[in-house]
């Protein structure tokens, strides 16, 4: 009895992680970012960082944002004036005492807008 639960036991463990990882395989958000989308966004973050101490001013990051290239870029928002009139994603970034906002925190959140607006627009094809 106790070899037969500890092989059903083997056989249904490598059964999940074969599911898992073909579905890994299969998932497409492997493509919402690049290498090279990674190399344009930090090329763009060192035109307004050019000592690389990762922090810019909170006050340059609607300039920033307007300078982003696709698919970094926030095409379902309006621009005018240089600013975006609608950036709910970025509302939550920390800005330290100084008021800046680190490389990582803004990188993370527009990667997070990239694949929640990928998952909706896909989600309304079905």
């Amino acid at each position: 009895f106790y070899s037969f639960t500890a092989i059903v036991s083997f056989v249904m463990l490598n059964m999940v992680v074969g599911i898992v990882l073909t579905g890994f395989e299969v998932s497409s958000e492997s493509e919402l970012l690049a290498s090279p989308d990674l190399e344009k966004f930090t090329r763009t973050w060192a035109i307004f960082d050019p000592q690389a101490t990762w922090f810019i001013d909170a006050s340059r990051l609607p300039a920033f944002l307007s300078k982003l290239p696709p698919p970094w870029e926030d095409s379902e928002c309006e621009r005018s004036l240089g600013t975006y009139t609608c950036d709910d994603d970025l509302a939550e970034i920390s800005v330290t005492a100084a008021k800046k906002v680190h490389i990582v925190d803004v990188a993370s959140l527009l990667a997070k807008r990239l694949v929640r607006r990928r998952l909706r627009h896909e989600f309304q094809d079905i």
